[in-house]
């Protein structure tokens, strides 16, 4: 396999709070095959500037840190501390 970086898909974009989000890459390093969720934040001089914070986890993995997502909103949705909002999107 390739040892060249691959430029990342962006599969999504999702708001933190006023000055950073949330980037879910597809990419491929050094021949693995990842998905990305990293931080960004706004820069003043440039539109948006990754930071160091976020991870990687390799493709195969993605169907149990989905499951474990969906469980922490069934919990969540459970404890009260997240309810629906009528569909726009924002939690």
């Amino acid at each position: 396999m390739s040892e060249v970086a691959t430029e990342p898909r962006l599969v999504a974009w999702i708001p933190k709070n006023a000055r950073e989000s949330v980037h879910v890459t597809l990419e491929n390093f050094k021949g693995y095959d990842l998905c990305s969720l990293r931080v960004w934040a706004y820069h003043p001089e440039r539109e948006e500037i990754p930071t160091r914070n976020g991870f990687a986890i390799r493709i195969e993995l993605l169907p149990e840190l989905v499951a474990a997502l969906q469980e922490a909103e069934r919990q969540a949705r459970e404890a009260g501390l997240l309810v629906d909002d009528g569909g726009s999107g924002d939690g």
